[in-house]
């Protein structure tokens, strides 16, 4: 990754999206750790390659279609909601020690009629949104995470999801 651009995606201002895959959407255990109400809350996909663990995913650049969840916020909530998902994704300028860095990206928002991977099933009313996201900068393989299947299109993770196709359970990261 290219870390002018890296550090360059942290000075966004226009940006008032978060694009999440793991940890942080509804029904996961880092639900509660959002600072701010959302406006909305969508079902949505971006381009990556998700990789997981009972834990956590790690979302690396890649060409597989990555099924999460876009949050909108008001203009004056995203500052505090990025200082304290930062924090909670261990990234501080986006450089080599981070484990995450926040990037900016583009969401596709899905439908509410048809969740499959399926073009149409894109709303291109409202697609692409212009989003940060968390993507992971260490090696994938070294940190234990095995590519998450595609499952009606997308890649997705959820706790439950990953154990019940791996049926493994792998020590909590509490750090993570």
């Amino acid at each position: 990754m290219d870390t002018q651009s890296a550090a360059d995606d942290l000075l966004a201002t226009d940006v008032q999206a978060m694009f999440v895959y793991g940890t942080l959407q509804r029904g996961q255990r880092r639900e509660v750790n959002w600072p701010r109400q959302p406006l909305t809350i969508q079902p949505a996909w971006i381009w990556g390659d998700l990789f997981g663990r009972s834990d956590y995913p790690a979302l690396r650049p890649g060409k597989r279609k990555v099924r999460g969840e876009l949050w909108r916020f008001a203009a004056q909530d995203m500052p505090q909601t990025l200082e304290i998902l930062d924090e909670i994704e261990g990234t501080t300028d986006n450089g080599p020690q981070d484990r995450y860095q926040r990037r900016l990206s583009e969401a596709n928002i899905l439908n509410a009629d048809n969740r499959s991977a399926d073009p149409v099933s894109v709303d291109p009313a409202t697609s692409p949104i212009r989003c940060f996201t968390y993507l992971y900068h260490w090696d994938v393989h070294e940190q234990g995470f095995l590519c998450c299947p595609v499952v009606d299109g997308f890649q997705h993770w959820t706790a439950q999801s990953w154990q019940d196709h791996f049926g493994v359970q792998n020590a909590a990261d509490d750090d993570q």
